[in-house]
């Protein structure tokens, strides 16, 4: 666009057809919109009962088969707990018969011991 002297602008004539093709584009997409946003609706009105009652019956039918799988599961007897146990020891012998770690009052008591030796032997030696 160019502005003349007294201020208005012209248009260019290639602009102009240029917007033309542009707004009919822009209808001719509008109605493929609206018609593809109708046949979702209708296909969501025809389908959308059944898919919802297949999906209800797969999520019963997967809770049905996890109770049913946690309900006729046998525990371990001994002689499998007793094997894990030993599978477990032979993984990490280091954790066997460990001693607990000691608990927090008992790591503050020895903080607290451990700074009061420290300013000791400060003034001893100061």
């Amino acid at each position: 666009m160019d502005q003349r002297e007294d201020g208005l602008t012209v248009r260019d004539p290639e602009a102009e057809r240029l917007e033309q093709k542009v707004g009919q584009i822009r209808s001719h997409l509008d109605g493929l919109v609206s018609e593809l946003n109708h046949r979702r609706h209708v296909i969501g009105r025809r389908y959308g009962r059944p898919i919802g009652i297949a999906a209800a019956v797969a999520g019963v039918a997967t809770i049905g088969a996890l109770v049913y799988w946690r309900v006729t599961r046998k525990p371990p007897s001994r002689l499998q707990r007793l094997r894990g146990a030993l599978d477990r020891m032979m993984a990490h012998p280091e954790r066997v018969a460990a001693p607990p770690p000691p608990s927090v009052p008992k790591r503050l008591l020895a903080a607290a011991l451990g700074a009061a030796v420290s300013i000791a032997v400060r003034r001893i030696l100061a």
